[in-house]
């Protein structure tokens, strides 16, 4: 059975902060760019191959995510 992580990607600025629960968090310039940046972190601090394991991202698109009323 393959490991699932679920991540959650906050646009801030010109970054998205990739946060990835008790493991910490990264960045990346984009939204496409994230599930790598996230992989990355995850294999490096678990000490794992980034092929391992699945990556979902999740982005929190905040105030966009409420519907207009």
């Amino acid at each position: 059975m393959t490991d699932h992580y679920s991540v959650t990607a906050t646009r801030e600025g010109a970054w998205w902060f990739i946060d990835c629960g008790d493991l910490g968090v990264t960045q990346s310039r984009s939204l496409a760019g994230a599930e790598a940046e996230a992989r990355d972190l995850i294999a490096t601090l678990e000490q794992r191959d980034p092929g391992s394991f699945t990556v979902d991202v999740v982005p929190d698109l905040g105030d966009l995510a409420d519907p207009v009323r």
